[in-house]
């Protein structure tokens, strides 16, 4: 059960109004959060809506329902409340959190009252709220919510946030012969995370923006046992976590030739301890720059970064192997093979394939992986 669906207190209507433990609400609002576009040209997509039993946010490319008590016996008019999203959270966050919040609506706003607090907001007609029709949903996958949380994890930095609607700024969620894979790429590295799934349901591909695969791991991490149910239509992927439900837009295009990429792996790679890479890329990092961003980076006895750049220095750092490969130097960016080794647990061992410096560095750990492109030098 999600923790943001835990309610201690009831929500209770009290002639007339909604009373909510500011908690609970400050919970789901944070969990509506990434659905609230506060910068929209549309007013509506910088509000939230409340409605009997639920709290929603839409900015039209992604929406997030959360579940609240909210019993409203009694209540009088429309059953649809829609707030200015940051003056709420705001209201809500300044009040203690064992305050119950009430909310009195008239025609034109909302009266709101908290602790030795009071506010009065102006509120929009239910008719602004965005109505879809309910779509025809096929089934992709259904898996606990850490282990999509970690899947998700060890890929989404890898998307290219700014291509828009285009398939390199989203992750691919891919289904074939019962094996779930997830992938991000942005043309120079490549991440992907799989596992086999115990579902008979067909093969598919659905490309999910990486701000929307962001909301989905914010309410995995707070699922607890709940598991992720993975639905899709012919325009939209529906997740749906506990009392959460998180509807997004799909991407246009397609992860076609993935599977290419990176097969090629040595008899013996180079194995080391994550946390040692991850601190090794840190400190070989320290004397790059933004002209000079790339590390020669030389597998075998040991690990060895160098950079070097006119602006900030030269650094050698080294860190010792797991097992020993063979001795091979490529130019990497470092910043690639740190964002995917913060994804693992550092006392976990990967192993480093690459065949020469114009081969592609291929770090493996279990059943997630990263193709790094080597650097011209």
């Amino acid at each position: 059960m999600s923790t943001i669906a835990t309610k201690k207190q009831p929500a209770k209507i009290v002639n007339g109004c909604i009373r909510l433990p500011a908690t609970e609400l400050r919970r789901a609002l944070e969990a509506i959060g990434p659905a609230v576009h506060s910068s929209a040209a549309k007013p509506v997509h910088r509000h939230c809506c409340m409605t009997p039993g639920l709290i929603a946010a839409d900015n039209g490319e992604l929406c997030i329902d959360v579940e609240v008590d909210d019993q409203r016996d009694g209540w009088r008019g429309d059953p649809m409340l829609i707030l200015p999203y940051d003056r709420l959270r705001l209201i809500v966050a300044s009040v203690a959190p064992d305050c119950i919040v009430v909310l009195d609506p008239s025609d034109t706003g909302v009266r709101i009252t908290a602790g030795r607090g009071s506010w009065t907001l102006p509120t929009l007609p239910s008719s602004e709220w965005p109505t879809v029709e309910d779509p025809k949903l096929s089934p992709v996958c259904r898996l606990p919510a850490d282990q999509f949380a970690r899947m998700a994890s060890n890929v989404r930095h890898a998307c290219d946030v700014g291509q828009g609607r285009l398939a390199l700024g989203a992750v691919a969620v891919e289904m074939r012969d019962g094996v779930l894979s997830l992938v991000g790429t942005d043309g120079r590295r490549m991440c992907v995370s799989a596992c086999e799934i115990d579902q008979a349901t067909e093969d598919s591909q659905t490309l999910v923006p990486r701000k929307s695969i962001d909301a989905m791991v914010a309410a995995a991490r707070h699922a607890g046992d709940a598991g992720v149910q993975l639905e899709r239509s012919a325009t939209q992927v529906v997740a749906t976590l506990g009392g959460t439900t998180i509807t997004a837009r799909q991407m246009s295009g397609s992860y076609a030739k993935w599977r290419e990429i990176g097969t090629a792996r040595v008899e013996e790679p180079t194995e080391a301890n994550a946390g040692m890479l991850l601190a090794l890329c840190g400190s070989a990092s320290i004397c790059t720059s933004e002209t000079s961003r790339g590390v020669e980076m030389t597998t075998g006895k040991n690990v060895r970064m160098r950079a070097v750049s006119s602006e900030n220095g030269e650094a050698v750092c080294e860190c010792d192997c797991v097992s020993a490969g063979a001795t091979v130097t490529t130019k990497i960016d470092p910043s690639y093979a740190a964002e995917w080794l913060r994804s693992l647990e550092l006392a976990e061992t990967v192993a480093m394939h690459v065949k020469d410096a114009e081969s592609a560095l291929v770090l493996v750990c279990e059943d997630t992986y990263t193709v790094i492109m080597p650097l011209v030098s």
